[in-house]
């Protein structure tokens, strides 16, 4: 009789444990259900905004505005053009004194001879690219011009023309499309000092900038240093607003 009751206290105490338990499963169920719910919204957010950003930053990035140029002028050996009048045309076309023709748009007056470094330009018909060449004056105009690389005299050539307008119809803008490694070096550089000198080690957002300018905002009691990086900046001017407001900076 005393083994009967002591194995029934046994299995009493057994399903009391595994009662016990049943509620510490249940929470950690459904934890994990709440989590995976939470994981695939935030996934499914993030797989929206990448796809809108991705929507109208290619849309955006190549729009620009439409240009308004004049008649190309055309060089060729007997032009009635003047030394005076052809370095009055270089600086509307905004080329630069160089000796060294260093880079396209550049130029170098000796006398009645230039050399000229001319900028590579797209005409509805072809595409012409930078050319060095030498182009001589006489009293009656150009006497010869002459492709120094190859040391060949040029028939004719079209100089790029001088843009007379330009507008963009969305927003009162221009733009220039340049490569990066046509942009100066010490653009990159002052910029990146003054905007963002953690560029290269953070991933789009820099937790240390963030906790920098709260601690330097914390201590005047006003709002005197921001922690958004370029990378931020794109995306708020190019994508977003300037709406002061935490929607906006969750998805920043």
């Amino acid at each position: 009789m005393a083994d009967k009751i002591k194995k029934l206290s046994s299995r009493y105490n057994k399903t009391k444990k595994r009662l016990k338990k049943r509620p510490s499963h249940w929470f950690r169920n459904i934890f994990l259900l709440l989590l995976v719910g939470f994981g695939f919204v935030l996934f499914s957010y993030l797989k929206y905004l990448d796809y809108n950003l991705r929507e109208q930053f290619e849309g955006k990035r190549w729009a620009i505005p439409a240009r308004v140029y004049a008649n190309p002028m055309e060089l060729y050996a007997g032009h009635n053009l003047s030394a005076e009048k052809f370095e009055e045309l270089l600086g509307m076309l905004h080329y630069r004194k160089d000796t060294q023709l260093s880079a396209d748009g550049t130029y170098f007056r000796s006398g009645f001879d230039f050399r000229v470094k001319t900028r590579k330009f797209t005409f509805p018909e072809q595409q012409q690219p930078s050319l060095l060449m030498q182009v001589s004056f006489g009293d009656a105009g150009i006497t010869s011009i002459t492709n120094i690389s190859e040391n060949k005299a040029i028939p004719i050539i079209r100089m790029d023309p001088v843009q007379i307008g330009s507008f963009y119809p969305k927003i009162k803008e221009d733009r220039i499309l340049i490569k990066l490694a046509e942009a100066p070096e010490q653009l990159i550089n002052g910029l990146l000092a003054s905007e963002d000198h953690d560029f290269y080690h953070h991933f789009g957002v820099s937790p240390r900038g963030i906790i920098r300018a709260l601690l330097a905002n914390y201590r005047a009691g006003t709002a005197v240093q921001g922690a958004s990086t370029i990378t931020q900046q794109l995306i708020k001017n190019f994508y977003l607003s300037s709406e002061r407001s935490l929607e906006r900076k969750v998805k920043e």
